[in-house]
């Protein structure tokens, strides 16, 4: 019996050689493509295949009188195709290029968009069209592309284009904003395990006290010392926004109390304002029994002759944080606009870019298990567990191979995609022109101002306007997104998934000692109640609104105010805000109300945002304002989980915890989608966060625009330029 099945199996494999397989022979409609055992033998012609179809290119020109100009907050001229961020980036993605799937309204992912989908939003329904299929079966992913999408240069868009795009994002080397590498893709980790960046490893050896250049790793002692000094000089611009907001926010109060000086001393002092910056920030005790001021590292100074300064203050944030340069590390200093990573990165980028190549032994694998190429126009890949709405790490862009890739270089069988593993270098625009196959492609750059022109190749139909004009300094303009919509003479709202809202410190404003009771949570509900009618001007019968929650908290109430506490109810509260803008004055009135029916809450105003931040941080807040990006979706594991790493709130439920990993493990999108709704009904009970505005920014038309022309319902995820094909001037 052992004898025939082992002859069996070779007469298989004969057959398969000689040309007696499906494959040979053509394989049929319904067939899956590149699946069951000696899957790779059998398809191997079909993995040599090049697309045999061409287009002429397109070739738009300049037309003035047909022109619209777009004003961006930044320079189009930075757009990276495989790291679009920001507005400026997501409208340059979309209008120049064409991602793997695709984004609705409300930022669900669109897996049919060559079939086409429909997706609520609000109480209408709207159909989306891109260039791919993705089926589910099982943690497998089959990927099915629309046969007739072009570049704007005539080269047909295949499979390998979307591989050697997907091998770009999952490189060590990689340091953009797309997320693709954080799918749970089978081999992705061993495909990225024995390499990194040389800059990380730098840190690495530095925290741990050894020589980079010593390690083996290919670092020179020159780019460690190009990273070192990178470090001090993006650590110097990191702490120059601490010192100044100290000296202009505390120094009338409190220059004379902590120096011994006038206001007007230590405003011309440097050296005074970065001893006043480390007495505020914690890193400096104040003068000593001997008059010297004292930093928290022991150094001594006498304000006179010696001085603390910028490098120094550095140093003693370092020490305490060690090299973490995340959110609960050094940046968790944060005063200034940027992260302290992206000082970082933009010192790497001026004076050693060789920092981002990655490095190591290089014994890790050649290529991706789970990214299987299966035909010309499709693929599959498999994941090691079910990712629910995290699909959306899925929606890449797809760049030509030819273009930002060395095409000689491709070799699918032979684990080779265009570029050598750890060094993107050569991907990188370098200085030519944005190819790819979305409704327009770059005619000029230069200058903060890009001019796009028409791609007649574009799948969905040429453009209604010949030429777009994207520039950061124009005067006159079109289109711009704003934050403020009193910068244009009309303009339209696009929601984003940006949230502002009262938080709670739920181990502080609770009753008794469990923070997650139902009395606790109906305590944290009648305050917040109270915050969300200040908000939409609805207080009429606030009061009996109230009486509920606050009953089943444990207070005994009249027809007026609180008239008896309940045991381990808080004795005072705090709400800390900073601003002007509607929420803050909603809390604060809401604050005043509250008090003067009896409970024992207080709005304390901090002088910046970064206060209100960093004592959230600390955990010292009882309540406060905050911001919180999508908190409902993927956002909510980080901000609300037992161990979130933005969990403020310290927050520590079993079942939100359960809730929450069902959503985000949940097989099918739309299912998660649904359990996130759960979860946010659960956390609604608990009170920890409560929204009081949806901020939206603003698009500003001018009168030029033809605004039937623009899509209905606009989002963060579907702006504008998702419909960029059907914008048209009056």
């Amino acid at each position: 019996m052992k004898k025939w099945k082992l002859a069996a199996v070779w007469l298989l494999i004969l057959c398969l050689l000689a040309g007696c397989s499906g494959a040979a022979a053509g394989v049929p409609d319904g067939t899956p493509i590149g699946t069951g055992p000696l899957a790779e033998l059998r398809n191997a012609p079909l993995l040599d295949e090049k697309s045999r179809k061409t287009a002429p290119p397109s070739q738009p020109t300049e037309d003035g009188e047909n022109c619209l100009i777009v004003r961006t907050e930044n320079d189009p001229g930075d757009f990276d195709p495989f790291s679009p961020s920001g507005p400026t980036g997501s409208a340059l993605s979309a209008l120049t290029g064409v991602t793997l799937l695709g984004n609705a309204r409300g930022g669900e992912t669109v897996t049919m968009g060559k079939s086409g989908q429909s997706v609520a939003y609000g109480d209408r329904e709207y159909r989306y069209m891109g260039i791919a299929d993705l089926r589910r079966s099982g943690k497998t992913f089959t990927i099915t592309l629309n046969e007739d999408v072009y570049f704007s240069d005539g080269v047909n868009l295949t499979a390998d284009d979307v591989i050697f795009s997907m091998y770009v994002l999952a490189d060590p080397a990689y340091r953009g904003t797309c997320e693709f590498a954080g799918l749970p893709i089978r081999g992705l980790k061993e495909y990225r395990a024995d390499l990194q960046p040389k800059w990380q490893r730098i840190l690495g050896a530095m925290a741990a006290g050894k020589d980079p250049a010593a390690e083996g790793c290919g670092i020179t002692a020159a780019e460690a010392e190009s990273f070192r000094e990178a470090f001090r000089s993006a650590g110097q611009d990191f702490v120059r926004p601490i010192i100044s907001s100290c000296t202009e926010n505390f120094g009338e109060q409190y220059s004379e109390y902590v120096l011994g000086v006038s206001p007007e001393e230590l405003k011309s002092d440097p050296g005074l304002q970065v001893a006043f910056a480390e007495y505020f920030w914690g890193y400096a005790s104040g003068r000593n029994d001997g008059g010297l001021w004292e930093e928290s590292g022991g150094s001594l100074y006498d304000l006179t002759e010696e001085y603390p300064t910028e490098e120094g203050f550095w140093d003693l944030i370092v020490r305490r944080h060690g090299y973490d340069v995340s959110d609960s590390g050094i940046n968790y200093e944060k005063m200034g606009d940027e992260d302290f990573y992206d000082l970082l990165q933009r010192r790497m980028e001026e004076s050693c870019p060789s920092l981002f190549e990655a490095t190591g032994r290089k014994t890790g694998s050649r290529s991706i298990s789970g990214i299987r190429k299966t035909g010309l126009y499709s693929l599959q890949i498999t994941m090691t567990q079910d990712v629910g709405a995290d699909i959306a790490k899925l929606n890449i862009p797809v760049c030509p191979l030819h273009w930002y890739g060395d095409a000689s270089a491709y070799d699918y069988r032979a684990d080779s995609f265009g570029f050598p593993k750890g060094d993107l270098s050569g991907v990188r625009r370098g200085g030519r022109g944005l190819l790819g196959a979305g409704p327009y492609q770059m005619l000029k750059e230069g200058e903060g101002t890009v001019l796009l022109g028409a791609n007649s190749l574009y799948v969905g139909g040429p453009a209604a306007t010949a030429n777009l004009l994207l520039s950061d300094h124009a005067t006159a303009w079109d289109l711009r997104l704003t934050e403020k919509a009193e910068e244009a003479k009309s303009s339209l709202p696009i929601e984003t998934d940006r949230y502002t809202g009262l938080a709670f410190h739920t181990d502080r404003v609770k009753i008794g000692n469990d923070s997650l009771s139902d009395a606790s949570c109906a305590f944290r509900r009648a305050i917040a109640d109270a915050a969300a009618a200040f908000m939409a001007d609805e207080t009429d019968g606030l009061w009996a609104r109230i009486v509920p929650p606050l009953a089943e908290a444990g207070f005994t109430v009249d027809g007026s105010g609180v008239t008896a506490y309940p045991d381990g109810a808080p004795e005072e509260l705090t709400i800390r805000v900073h601003g002007e803008g509607e929420p803050e004055e909603a809390l604060r009135k809401a604050a005043a109300w509250l008090k003067e029916r009896g409970l024992p809450i207080t709005v304390e105003e901090m002088s910046s945002a970064a206060f209100v931040r960093n004592y959230a941080l600390e955990g010292s807040s009882d309540m406060w304002i905050m911001q919180a990006d999508d908190p409902w979706r993927s956002g909510a594991a980080d901000l609300f989980t037992s161990q979130g790493p933005g969990n403020v709130f310290r927050l520590a439920s079993e079942k939100l915890d359960g809730l929450l990993a069902e959503a985000a493990s949940e097989a099918e999108p739309e299912e998660g989608y649904r359990r996130y709704e759960d979860a946010e009904e659960e956390l609604r009970r608990l009170c920890v966060f409560i929204p009081l505005r949806r901020e939206s920014w603003s698009l500003g038309v001018s009168d030029r625009v033809d605004t039937a022309s623009l899509p209905a319902d606009m989002t963060e995820h579907y702006g504008w330029f998702s419909q960029a094909h059907l914008l048209r001037m009056k």
